[in-house]
């Protein structure tokens, strides 16, 4: 003989697996979109200082493409030399050796710097600067990466174009002293 299932139980129980479902999709669906997501891009852009000088700088910018609100606390600029990396962290203020310090006179957005849902950070960074701390490095020093730091200390690669980092990676060459 065979059985037959109350109508009510298999609503019942179709009903649970398809609330099932839908809670799951739902949690994914907050879990990908409340992600920390940002774009670091890094550029070769022409500012004029103190009203009459035209100069070359790096532009790296940072822009929140995800809904959570990130703070920006500062950038890393990783040096190797020979098998290992050289770090150069990014603040405002008076070089100890050890930072790359970026012109407090220039446009920079100050740091550390809450950005929202499609806000974005421009910090700008003099070449000389960079060519004389990779110097103090040593003559074999290139540039390998640069990243961006968030409040959470999660680094964020930059997309830095291969004509830029050529270009950053020669710096060094115009202030090294030739040797006798």
């Amino acid at each position: 003989m065979t059985t037959v299932e109350n109508p009510v139980d298999l609503v019942a129980r179709w009903m649970a697996i398809g609330s099932f479902a839908i809670s799951a999709v739902g949690f994914l669906y907050l879990v990908l979109k409340d992600r920390r997501k940002i774009s670091v891009k890094a550029e070769n852009v022409d500012r004029y200082y103190e009203k009459k000088d035209l100069k070359s700088v790096l532009c790296l910018t940072v822009v929140n493409t995800g809904h959570r609100s990130i703070k920006i606390t500062g950038f890393m600029f990783d040096f190797s030399k020979r098998n290992f990396l050289i770090s150069g962290a990014i603040y405002k203020g008076e070089s100890d050796g050890h930072y790359l310090m970026i012109n407090s006179a220039a446009e920079s957005d100050d740091l550390p710097k809450l950005i929202k849902d499609g806000e974005s950070v421009k910090v700008f960074f003099e070449y000389d600067r960079i060519g004389h701390f990779m110097l103090s490095r040593g003559p074999d020093v290139e540039l390998e990466a640069i990243y961006a730091f968030d409040v959470e200390y999660s680094r964020h690669k930059a997309k830095v174009p291969k004509y830029l980092k050529d270009k950053i990676n020669s710096l060094p060459l115009e202030w090294a002293v030739p040797e006798p």
